[in-house]
Formats: structure tokens, sequence, C-alpha cells
């Protein structure tokens, strides 16, 4: 019995040795001085950040504020006006030959066409040799058309050739032919009718409207008609109240009420918002949208009583009278009054006495438009009739339309708008903008309403994207903090950098108010003086907001700035543009360098390059870095992004790079940034431990080691990488997820590059980004070698960011388990047990912001870095429940973090920690309590939104704004997958030559099996297996000694490796800061003016080079 405890208290020794003499497992500054190894010797961050100090020259200027401002404003307004003047030069070549109109047609049918050419400028198939044209199923019989001269099409050409960024041109007329330009496959034929497009209707009534659609729905609408399908009287009126609906746009305002002997105002959704049945709603598409379903749901039953239904559409406009912000704007409001039956009231004169009451009350601003369908027995006209004319607009009388043909009341309910058609109104429209049905996303309209001997005959419009129209205020920097935003005289906002880019959206977007965004109670003028068309410049102090990653559930941070807003109307528009500058904001230009030696161009696909095989995977150019032009390196960015890349732009690329050619387009400092570049490929170098080095600058350059091909699309200053490196200056950044070319799941570190620093020593405004990407388990095993017991069966060791985000837990390196999720795994779901004990004291703290594109708030959680710095979490020393350690990484966004497994169950949950797969942006909150201790992952909650005014009940000091989330990142190489394993690789790795477990899972490509053998990974491992000795009891006492010795040295071994650590650090940077100067001191010596910085190695001052 002795000799077994002896036995088992040796064991105990020799399996946790230091748990009798330290508190602390880990320390996680050894980790932190491997990542600045990284940072120094592989990545080069401290070379390049000296290479910009010292050999780079830069000249500093402050911001001009109003040369930036009225370079931008005349951009915007010949921007406009070109596209204007492509319009009016339609309508001209209508109006002045509208004579020659033929009545037999001269283009093709699109319906019929099938042209063969891809333009990427409309992601279609076009033919730009012609137009086609599409035909209504309610045009006029073939011998009454009139169809376009074919000197139209040739205008059409001759725009396309002026302006190449223009894309749709067409023309609808009031019989309901549209001609198009280019030709392409469009539906099938006659489902079109241009007369029902709310380009069509807003240009034709350009002022906005107010509508109440009052439908029958009494039993007699149940009879079944004669129709295309077999369709009853009601079905036929919600296909054409659905149809009035898609003729209105978003400064109209609509309700729709059902009646029979009750009446039903269309209720809309009360999960979202109760206002519909009250009020009018703007008509913006979600607000369609509800209707819609509210008409689709309306049922046939019991009799038909008007004037009750009639005083509730009255009331609905008297309860919308104050919604105006500007009273000077004069609204057309009409009633489209439904019915297929004589009235069941119980006197007819209610019904004349409920209109001349209730519209006197409106000062008689309503029409009525009353539709009869059904046998002529069975309606009384008489009383549709007088309904109608006891009303008028503008001297106008309302009117009643008998629908003889049911087929054609869709056409006749949804040709309301010519009742109110303006022809003296000839001013361009440019309508709210939407999604385009061919993919260019976010779209507008600049249209013009065709007038021939004063009556309206149609509408002409040409198309862009909202991208190429805003791209100088979308692209637009000069200085660090400044932005632009546009908005709309109903303070719509247009553009922002708090919202998603107009290319990026692909569902109907909420036009934010811009108050709801820019909301510091000093802007409050502004915006009045911008609505009215006013300009002018003003200093305020506002809060600014910024990412703390890539994504919303990462949360954000805001800065209170002092800044500059400019403003001015776009000329020939009702928008108007607001450029924001913080004050005293500066400007680095790179002095002029000349051109480079060398230069590899992205394209490996379509360059001549020698290839290789990168980890088996990924195509590349052994030893060579690459790069890449985002489209803000253009002057014109959405023409690079829209057009197909040739032969030719690369040749031209490369030969300006080499200073063999004219400048293809760039930006001016684009040259002299690559060539600041150029540096690094001294120092980067191919090695097994690395997946890829780059560097992305400010500027939208991205260039990496080894080369390889990226999407047009992509821009590195919207990668999760960059954008958490700037919201984290001056450390060493960790990230983690898929890499996009096929290498599986890295972790990133990227760190902050400056250009130069001022007479103070201070760093100078953001170049750009490096990073560098580990192979995970190289990684993991890294820490292991720091960390022995992060390899014990009983531990577990994981990094986590600081907005409690798991980049690396010892799970992910156990791949047996795949179903397990990585990317996007909160410590809430992974470890809810350490997440709780975090929230309830303290340690981790929630904070939100208000997301607007999905009208929710998105509640997240933070680290309390600090604190946790001051005073590392551990509740191992007592034996707590969770039984863990957290250490802050110094110098990075990180934490570190091990767990001793519990014995039983998981001690506590968090809320949705149960899931299988997480994610956050689609997971409501369940509980949102005061004190914030409640532990749950982050989450949404639905925010207030009113929709039928479209605007967001909130208070200026309320949650700020979210970022945009930026896309999942999508890479096509055109080199296919049996061609790259056809290639040498770039790095030859033989897992044989691989003797001990450390030198075989760095390769990370290589497995340590059971057999203590390194072999060529099939599946990845954790470690070896735990080996033990029996010790018998004959030597039970040479144990016990032995085991007490082992205590005494690592106490020793403990505390001077305490003491070492903290003082590697520190000899390390005065060792270099002494070469750095030694080598100085050898340059002045030598009077050597050369433009290289010293070798790589040296790190340069302590505070700038770590």
């Amino acid at each position: 019995m002795r000799t077994a405890w002896i036995f088992c208290i040796i064991f105990f020794i020799l399996n946790h040795p230091l748990d009798l003499v330290e508190s602390s497992i880990l320390d996680s500054n050894e980790l932190s001085l491997y990542l600045s190894e990284i940072s120094r010797e592989r990545l080069g961050v401290n070379a390049m950040q000296y290479h910009l100090d010292k050999n780079v020259k830069f000249l500093k200027r402050f911001v001009n504020f109003e040369a930036d401002l009225n370079q931008l404003s005349s951009s915007l307004d010949t921007k406009f006006n070109s596209y204007i003047n492509a319009a009016r030069k339609l309508e001209d070549a209508i109006e002045r030959n509208y004579g020659d109109f033929t009545k037999s047609p001269t283009q093709q049918e699109c319906c019929h066409s099938r042209p063969r050419e891809r333009d990427e400028r409309f992601k279609a198939k076009v033919d730009l040799g012609d137009a086609c044209i599409q035909i209504s199923e309610t045009a006029p019989h073939r011998n009454q058309r009139e169809y376009f001269h074919k000197g139209l099409a040739e205008v059409m050409k001759e725009n396309m050739k002026n302006l190449p960024s223009l894309k749709w041109q067409y023309v609808g007329t009031e019989q309901g032919i549209t001609i198009t330009y280019p030709m392409a496959a469009m539906g099938t034929c006659s489902d079109y009718d241009n007369r029902f497009r709310p380009w069509y209707v807003e240009s034709a009534t350009p002022e906005p409207k107010d509508v109440v659609i009052v439908i029958d729905k009494s039993g007699s609408m149940s009879h079944t008609v004669s129709h295309s399908r077999s369709m009853s009287r009601l079905d036929v009126a919600k296909d054409a109240a659905n149809s009035v609906l898609d003729t209105l746009n978003p400064s109209d305002r609509v309700a729709v009420v059902g009646f029979n002997q009750g009446t039903l105002v269309a209720p809309g959704d009360h999960k979202k918002s109760l206002c519909f049945g009250n009020q009018l709603a703007l008509a913006i598409p979600q607000n369609k949208a509800i209707l819609k379903k509210n008409v689709d749901g309306f049922h046939a039953a019991g009799g038909t009583t008007y004037a009750s239904a009639l005083k509730v559409a009255f009331s609905l406009f008297k309860n919308s009278a104050d919604f105006e912000t500007n009273s000077t704007k004069k609204r057309s409001k009409a009633i489209l009054f439904l019915t297929d039956g004589e009235p069941t009231d119980a006197a007819t004169k209610d019904i004349f006495t409920t209109i001349e009451n209730e519209n006197k009350m409106i000062s008689n601003e309503i029409v009525i438009l009353t539709y009869g369908i059904g046998g002529a027995a069975a309606l009384n006209e008489a009383i549709l009739s007088k309904m109608a004319k006891m009303t008028s607009l503008n001297g106008r009388v309302g009117e009643y339309t008998r629908v003889g043909n049911i087929k054609t009341l869709r056409h006749d309910m949804s040709s309301y708008y010519n009742f109110f058609s303006n022809v003296e109104y000839n001013h361009p429209i440019i309508s709210t903008p939407y999604v385009d049905a061919w993919g260019l996303g976010m779209v507008t309209s600049i249209c013009l309403p065709l007038h021939y001997t004063a009556k309206f005959k149609g509408v002409v419009c040409v198309d862009m994207t909202m991208e190429d129209l805003m791209e100088d205020a979308t692209y637009f920097t000069d200085g660090e903090g400044s932005y632009t935003f546009i908005i709309d005289q109903e303070e719509r906002t247009m553009v922002h950098p708090l919202l998603p880019k107009p290319y990026l959206i692909e569902d109907d977007p909420i036009f934010v108010p811009v108050h709801n965004i820019e909301r510091g109670a000093e802007v409050k003028s502004i915006i009045a003086s911008m609505t009215s068309g006013g300009n002018g410049s003003k200093t305020v102090t506002s809060q600014q907001v910024f990412p703390r990653g890539a994504a919303s559930m990462e949360g954000v941070y805001t800065r209170t700035v002092i800044s500059k807003y400019g403003w001015r109307p776009i000329e020939g528009t009702k928008l108007s543009f607001c450029m924001v500058i913080p004050k005293d904001d500066v400007a680095y230009e790179i002095v002029s360098r000349g051109p480079l030696d060398q230069f590899y161009y992205h394209r490996i696909d379509m360059e001549n390059y020698k290839k290789c095989k990168h980890f088996d995977t990924a195509a590349a150019i052994k030893d060579r870095s690459t790069v890449f032009f985002a489209a803000k390196t253009f002057l014109d960015p959405y023409s690079f992004l829209g057009n197909v890349e040739t032969y030719n732009n690369i040749e031209r690329y490369v030969g300006y790079m080499k200073g063999n050619g004219e400048n293809p387009g760039f930006k001016p400092d684009i040259r002299d940034t690559v060539s600041v570049m150029r540096h690094i490929d001294d120092f980067w170098r191919m090695d097994e431990a690395v997946l890829w080095l780059y560097i992305g600058t400010a500027n939208g350059i991205f260039k990496m080691f080894p080369g390889s091909y990226l999407q047009r699309s992509y821009d590195p200053t919207v990668r999760p990488w960059y954008l958490r490196a700037v919201a984290n200056k001056g450390k060493m950044v960790l990230s983690a997820y898929e890499d996009a070319l096929g290498l599986g799941y890295v972790v990133t570190m990227s760190y902050t590059l400056h250009k130069g620093q001022d007479a103070s020593g201070n760093d100078g405004p953001l170049f750009g980004v490096m990073g560098y990407d580990f192979n995970f388990k190289i990684f993991y095993n890294k820490i292991i070698e720091r960390y022995p017991k992060c390899n014990d069966k009983q531990y577990s060791c994981f990094i986590m960011d600081t907005s409690g985000f798991i980049l690396l837990h010892k799970d992910f390196v156990e791949c047996d388990k795949s179903d397990q999720q990585i990317d996007g795994l909160h410590i809430t779901v992974k470890e809810p047990d350490i997440a709780s004990h975090l929230i309830s004291n303290g340690f981790m703290k929630r904070g939100a912001c208000m997301d607007f594109d999905s009208i929710k708030y998105y509640y997240t959680w933070t680290m309390d870095y600090d604190r946790i710095q001051n005073d590392f979490v551990d509740t191992m020393k007592y034996s707590g429940d969770p039984n863990y350690e957290l250490h802050v990484l110094t110098d990075t966004n990180a934490l570190v973090g091990i767990k001793k497994k519990p014995n039983g169950a998981k001690s506590s949950e968090c809320k949705c920690s149960s899931a299988t797969s997480y994610n956050s942006a689609k997971y409501q909150c369940v509980k949102l309590d005061s004190s914030n201790k409640f532990c749950e992952c982050p989450c949404y909650s639905r925010a207030q939104f009113d929709y039928c005014n479209n605007d967001f009940p909130m208070r200026s000091d309320g949650y700020p704004t979210c970022t945009p989330d930026i896309p999942p990142l999508k890479i096509t190489v055109n080199i296919d997958k049996e061609t790259v394993q056809s290639y040498d690789a770039c790095l030859k790795i033989n897992c044989l030559d691989k003797e001990t477990r450390s030198d075989c899972l760095h390769s990370g490509v290589c497995e340590w099996n059971d057999a203590e053998k390194c072999l060529v990974a099939c599946k990845v491992h954790t470690g070896i297996s735990n080996k033990r000795v029996i010790i018998g009891g004959s030597v039970a006492g040479a144990c016990v000694l032995l085991g007490m010795i082992i205590i005494i040295v690592c106490v020793v071994c403990k505390r001077k490796q305490k003491r070492n650590v903290a003082a590697k650090r520190e000899t390390q940077r005065e060792n270099e800061l002494q070469n750095l100067e030694n080598l100085n001191r050898v340059y002045v010596l030598s009077g050597s003016d050369n433009d290289d910085p010293p070798p790589p190695y040296i790190s340069g001052t302590r505070n700038r080079y770590m």
C-alpha cells in the first residue's frame, strides 16, 4: 500500500511539476516574442517601415478644402450632365422626327433576339449593332400601332460611343411599345408593358402622388370570368391593384382598402409596424411588398357598402396630412374605386354626402376615379359616374371607366396616372435607385417625358449604375479621415461610407434618412440647407464611426472629430453632396521615384511566367511577388471593373510601370507606391512555415508572395486582416479565415505601415498593412512548443480576439470532427462556461450598433483588454469552475487561454451555445437586460422602423451605426486543377527527412504518427500519444528523491525563465538599436547615398520598430 501511494505521488509530480510551484501555466510573453520575431524576420515589417522612414521622401501638405470641394462638385455636375445630354438627344430625335414613325416594326422583337457576345458592361449577351422592341399584349391593333424609325437606334449607338459607361437606353410609348438598346433577349413576347413601370409613371407624373386603392370584395366578386386562366373577378382586381402598386415610386404614398358590408384597411405586417391601417405609407419597395401580400389575402364574401369604405379612404388622407417636411410640395391625391355591383347602403345619398363632407375637410383636394366591372345590369353606372364627377383636380373632373373586357382591367386601372399628366413639365427625372434585374447592382434612370402636338406620347430614359455615377464620391479620399455622402431632397441617403456600396446591393434597399446617420446636432442645419438646394461650409464636432473588424458582429468604435463640412447641389438634379474633411487633415505624397526595374502583374494565367504548385493547391510563380491593382487605383474605377481585361491592358500596365509607355489610367501616385514596395522583394523568401506574405496599401495596391492571381473586384482595404490592423494600429493583429485560394484555414498576422514620421517623431498617415498567413497547424504546434500543457489530454489551449471570436483552438487541429464550425466561432459558443465567467466578472462587456440595411441592432462583445493585461484571469490557482487561465498577448489584439477539461458536464451554458453551427448575424437575442450580465452570443434584435414614413425613430445619442459587412471573397482562377497539379512544387518538402516532432509539424503538410515517424499528412493529428513508464516498488524511494530534485530544479528554472523572458525583448531591442546606430555610422562615414536600407534583420529604434 505504501509503495502504491509513493507511486501515485511520483506519477503526479512527473506529470504536473509546475502546478505545485507556479499558479500560472502560460507566460504570454513567450508567444508574443515569437510573433514579434515573425514580424521582423519573416514578414519584414521593421525593414519596410525603416525604408519608409529613411529612404522614401514624402511631400507633406494640408488638405485644400476649397479646391477639393470645387473639383468634386465639377466632376459630379459634368457626369450627371453627360447622361442628361444623352437622354436629350433621344428626346430630340423622337420629337423632331415623330412624323417618321412607321406602321411596321423596323427592329426585331427582343423575345426573338439571340445575341452571342457577352458584354460585361451589361452582365448579359447583347448586340451593340441594333436595338430591339417589346410590344404589350394590350397595345393597339397592328394597323393602329406606331413604331420607331430606324434612325433612333443610330442615335443610341452614337450615345454609347460618346459615353461608354452608359447602360441601357430605352423609349416607352403610351401605346405600350418599348425600344431598348442594345439588343438583348428579354423575357417572353407580350409580357412587358412599359406603362406599368415606375420609371414611366414617374416621368409622366413627376410630382409625388397619394393614392388609395379601394377594392370591392363582396360575394359577387367570386364569379369566374373569361380570362387567360381560370380567375375570379376578385383575382383580376387583385392583379390590377398590384399593378397600380408597381407604378408607384418611393416618393408616392399609398394605402389599400377592401370592402364588403364592412371595411378592411390593408394592415401591413403587425410584426414590423402598426402604421399601415391608420395612414398612407410611402411606396418604398418594402411597403409595396407588404401591401401586395395583404391584397393577395383578400377573400370574396358579403355585401357592398360604399359609404363606409369611402369614409375610411378619406380618413387615411387626413391622418397623413402632416407628413410632409416641405410644406411647399404639392401632392396629387386620388381614390381608385373598383366594384362589380350596386351598393347595399341603406340610402344612396349617404354615399354622396360622405364624399361631399369628407372631401371638404381636406379642401376638396381628392379626385375619385371609379371603375365598374361585370354586366351593365348589375352595375349602377349612374352612381359610379356621379361619385367621380363630384370631385376634381386642377379643374379636371373625376372620371368613371366601365371595364367592358375584364382582360383590360389591369391596364385601365394602372393608367390612372394619365389623369395627372403635365405636358408642360420637361425637366429630367432622376429615378430613385433600384436593383437592376440583370445583375448590375443599384441603377438609376434619367428620364424625360415625350410630347408631340402638346400631347404626352411616352418616356425616354438612359440608365447608369450608381457605382459609376457616384464613383467620385465613393472613392474620394484626401487625407485619412475624409469622406463624402450624397442625399436627395427627401433626405434619402444615396451614398455614404456607413452604407453598403451600390454595386454590392442585391435586394431592394432601404433609403436611410441622412439624419439617422449624420446625427450631430450641428449637422441639422447642413441637412436642411442640402435638401433645399443650398450650398455652404461649416466646421462641426461630430462622432465618426470606425469598424473594429470586418463584420458587424465584431463591433465598432467611435471617435470625436472636428471636421469641416462643405456641400453643394448637383446641377440639373434634386441631389446634393457633402464633403467632410477633419480639421488640419494632412496628406503625404511620395516624391516621384521613376519606373521600376522589374514588375510582375498578378494575371499569371495570362502572362508567360514559369508557374509552380504552392502547397499542392494554388498556382503561383516561384520566388517572385506579383502586384494587383484594385479599382480605386484607377482614375475611372468602374470602367476597370466593367470591362474585360485583355492582353493589351496588361501590356500597357507593365509597360507604364517599367517606364515604357504612357499612363493607362492610373491615379498619379500608383507607380511611385509600387516602386516603394519593390524594396520588400529583397526580403521575402519561400518558407515551409508561411503560406502567403503580402502588403495592401491605402490607395488600393496589393503585393503578394509567392505571386498569384486575384479577382478584379478584390480590394485589400476592405479585407478583414486590413480593417482589423487599422483598428489596432501599432499592434500585431491576428485574424483567422478560410484562404480564398484554397490553402484551407489560416491564421493571419497583420501590421500597419506609415508614411514616415513628422518632425516630432509622430507616425505619418497610413501607408498600408503587411500580412503573414500561417498554416494553423504550424501555429498551434508553436503554441505547444512554448506551452507543453496544451498538448496534454486534460487541457486545451485557444486564442481569441478582443471581440471574443476564437481564432485558434485545440479542437481545430483535431480534425476528426468534420462537422465542427471554425469560421465565425465565438467564445460564447465554443467555451460558454468561460464566457459566462468573463461576463459575470466584467471582463467581457456588451456593446451594440445599428444596422440600417437589415433594420436590426447588433449586440457584440468586447474584452476589457487593459484590465486583463494588468491582472490576467486565473481560476486554476483556486481550482475554480471553470478552471482556466486567460492572458493578453502583448502588442496584439488577441488573448491566449488554457482550460482544464471538467470531469463532468459544463458548469454553465450561454444561450445559443448548443447550436451545431452558429451564425451571429442570424441569431436573434433572447434576453437584453440592463446589466448586460446575461451570457448570450453576439446576436441581433429588431430595430424600430417607421415603415410608413421611412424613418428610424432614434435619438441622436443612440447606438452608433454599424459599418457595412464586407462580402465574402470569391476567387475564380482561370487555371484548372489538373494543370496546377502538373506544375513542380514551389517548395519541396520531404516529410521523411523530419526527424523530430517539432520539425515535422512545422512543415504544415506532414504528420507525426504514433510510431514517431514523419509522413505526408492525410489526416491531422494533435501529437503522439502519452507514454507512461510503470515504476516498481523496489525503486520507489529513489523516485521520490528524484521527484523532489525535479521540483527544486523546476522552481529555480521557472523563476529564472520568468526573469529572462521579461528581459529578452528589451535586450533584443537594445542590440538591434546598437546595430542600427553602428550601421548608420558606417553609412555616414562612407558618404553613401544609396537608397537601400540597412540589412533587413535590423529593427530600428525601439519605439518605432518594436
